[in-house]
């Protein structure tokens, strides 16, 4: 491929926004962007007030990641060492035994100091048990995932303490906060609220949030709205830099990794998933993370996922990169005014939302997880309600999908904070 300069015709605002009510021929409906769920209210041609260009970089440089969930060491070593081969940049390893992890057998023959890898505990038995294992000195290569609104964050801090561990180990997660049915502006709230408790309580005890702000890693969860999707992460970095700023650190930069989960996917139209998955990387991808994993669509399944799916879901991110040049420009959408105008709608609820969060002011309060879940609840229930009255579509769930198409079912599913996987096809079954 030839590296050629295009200049583009610059256009102003005003023009733009006559040409598109001449295209639509001034239909109101197709120009305002009405989300219930989401609950945006967004008029395409409306000025955006903000810029929500954040550090801009020549190329998206973005690693390729696999989540593997540790039930037998051994079977786990040989999946982690295949999917490598296979073009795996990082590996997450999600460690679901209580104890007596034969650490050994898990990481055999895996070269860490040429890979990123993310572990991620339950138990501060865990932890203890691994750095306990692990050469002191090989701390460096790997990213400790402790999610402090899902665990008893003090018992895993003072290990971490006793250890004098300097690496990056605490995950803000909102990843499964959108798979139990969060909307964006709950899902980056709660994000904002778990970040801002973390300083905070660091610096009530006296000690520096310099180092501590970069040992915080953000975890994200991507939907199907293509546009929004996009606007929601640029949102959410924004934010961060709000946050940070407000703490005298400047151009701080947030380590993002985009999960692609299950909501939206199907066990009997199987090739319908692919579609949705591609789209939503792209998202992810467009907006500038520094990490993706696509979890194989058939992970929760009564056959578990197979070696297709688990093939599929590695190789789009790599086709992203290799064949659509998704790694040669940076957030290619910025300046959009569009997606801006997204940007300033997400952001502001956003913000509204983690200001009544901030009321409770305790990172793990029951008061504030009961808060939690009973908002996200309602949306929820309104995506659920969505799907079973066809308000919503989605081919392959609730519209032009074959029955016994695939025997595979879905069993029971992960849950967060107390409340389960949301799989739309399931609860459409369900009806």
């Amino acid at each position: 491929m030839r590296d050629e300069k295009i200049d583009f015709i610059h256009v102003d605002l005003s023009t733009w926004r006559n040409q598109i009510k001449k295209e639509l021929k001034e239909n109101h409906s197709r120009i305002v962007f009405n989300d219930e769920i989401e609950e945006i209210l967004f008029d395409v041609t409306q000025t955006c007030s903000k810029s929500f260009i954040t550090n801009p970089k020549d190329k998206n440089s973005f690693l390729n990641g696999y989540s593997c969930s540790v039930f037998n060491e051994k079977e786990a070593n040989k999946t982690i060492l295949k999917v490598l081969m296979q073009g795996a940049d990082f590996i997450e390893f999600k460690i679901e035994k209580k104890t007596n992890i034969a650490w050994e057998i898990l990481f055999n023959t895996i070269e860490f100091q040429y890979i990123f890898s993310h572990i991620a505990f339950q138990t501060p038995e865990q932890l203890a048990s691994f750095l306990k294992y692990l050469d002191p000195k090989k701390l460096q290569f790997f990213f400790l995932k402790i999610d402090p609104l899902a665990i008893n964050f003090s018992s895993f801090k003072e290990i971490l303490e006793s250890y004098s561990v300097k690496i990056p180990c605490f995950e803000i997660n909102g990843f499964e906060i959108e798979q139990i049915g969060a909307n964006c502006y709950q899902q980056i709230g709660i994000m904002l609220s778990t970040f801002h408790e973390l300083l905070s309580t660091e610096l009530e005890k006296g000690n520096s949030i310099h180092d501590l702000i970069h040992l915080i890693h953000f975890n994200v969860g991507i939907g199907q709205n293509y546009f929004i999707e996009i606007a929601k992460i640029k949102a959410l970095k924004w934010l961060i830099q709000q946050i940070s700023h407000s703490y005298g650190i400047e151009n701080f930069e947030p380590t993002i990794t985009a999960n692609i989960g299950w909501i939206n996917k199907s066990l009997k139209d199987i090739d319908s998933n692919l579609l949705r998955q591609t789209s939503e990387a792209m998202a992810a991808l467009n907006a500038g993370v520094n990490g993706i994993i696509v979890h194989p669509c058939d992970n929760f399944s009564n056959q578990k996922f197979s070696t297709l799916h688990q093939r599929m879901a590695l190789n789009i991110p790599i086709i992203l990169k290799e064949e659509a040049n998704f790694n040669s420009v940076y957030e290619p959408l910025n300046g959009s005014h569009v997606i801006e105008g997204l940007c300033e709608e997400i952001s502001e609820k956003s913000w509204v939302y983690f200001t009544e969060l901030e009321k409770f002011n305790v990172l793990r309060s029951n008061e504030k997880i009961n808060k939690i879940s009973s908002d996200i609840s309602l949306k929820r229930s309104m995506r659920i309600e969505a799907v079973k009255t066809n308000q919503k579509e989605y081919i392959g769930i609730n519209t032009l999908f074959s029955e016994n198409l695939c025997s595979a079912e879905w069993t029971d599913t992960k849950e967060y904070i107390g409340i389960p996987y949301l799989i739309l096809e399931q609860e459409f079954q369900k009806k």
